[in-house]
């Protein structure tokens, strides 16, 4: 492959598509690793800020708990960008269309999420207490992260095939 056919076959396109799936599929993971101990979020949620110690260990929850908490969310964001990568490139092989641009796209989103740029926890933060909705922690995450990922997977699955037939590359 020459270099003018290979920048050719780069879209700017397909690679912002899949950088917006993956960060809707990260904020689904990130918002479906709250479901690891629902017990801290409830605790966490109703007590004021001074007695959150006293109130975890009244509950039963220690530092080995937390640290499995903790571990989740903080892998939960990796996790989904692998996911969303993996299923955008499965998807994108089946369209036939270029490689290179989900893994630009992998890349970029992948330093953005190393750094902190994503805004990962501030979008987190945003939702309103639902709970009073939904009447549960676990229905509520539950809910909010499969609407992420589905909105990820729609996302993705926008994006058209390449029109090989009639497009031609002419280099002299």
């Amino acid at each position: 492959m020459t270099i003018p056919t290979f920048m050719y076959r780069l879209r700017l396109r397909e690679v912002l598509f899949n950088l917006i799936a993956c960060w809707f599929f990260l904020q689904g993971f990130h918002t479906l690793s709250f479901l690891c101990n629902t017990k801290i979020v409830d605790v966490l949620r109703n007590t004021d800020e001074q007695h959150v110690m006293k109130a975890l260990f009244n509950h039963g929850l220690g530092g080995d708990d937390m640290m499995y908490f903790l571990f989740w969310i903080n892998i939960s964001g990796l996790i989904g960008i692998l996911i969303g990568f993996i299923f955008s490139l499965v998807l994108s092989y089946k369209k036939n269309m270029f490689w290179l641009n989900n893994c630009i796209a992998f890349l970029i989103i992948y330093i953005l999420y190393r750094f902190n740029l994503l805004g990962v926890s501030n979008v987190a933060h945003s939702w309103p207490n639902m709970e009073k909705i939904f009447g549960n922690s676990v229905f509520e995450f539950l809910c909010i992260g499969i609407a992420w990922i589905a909105l990820g997977v729609f996302i993705i699955l926008q994006q058209k095939e390449k029109a090989t037939t009639n497009t031609t590359l002419i280099i002299k």
